[in-house]
């Protein structure tokens, strides 16, 4: 969710669902926003697996799969 409106979204927050929580990420001046998953998250975490996460932007969703890589 890089663009809303054709803009950037520079500096704002995200709310990023994954694996039933929910974290407040904040974008940089490219509008894109990253975040760190605690190491014990990590070990739950089945490697080849597909899991969704849900992006929302005010009334914005954006839901995407990402594989787990050794």
């Amino acid at each position: 969710m890089k663009k809303v409106n054709g803009k950037y979204l520079k500096g704002k927050v995200l709310k990023i669902k994954f694996n039933k929580k929910t974290y407040k990420v904040k974008t940089n001046k490219k509008g894109v926003a990253t975040w760190k998953v605690k190491k014990s998250m990590l070990k739950k975490l089945k490697v080849g697996k597909k899991y969704k996460y849900k992006v929302t932007y005010g009334k914005d969703i954006v839901t995407k799969k990402l594989t787990i890589k050794k």
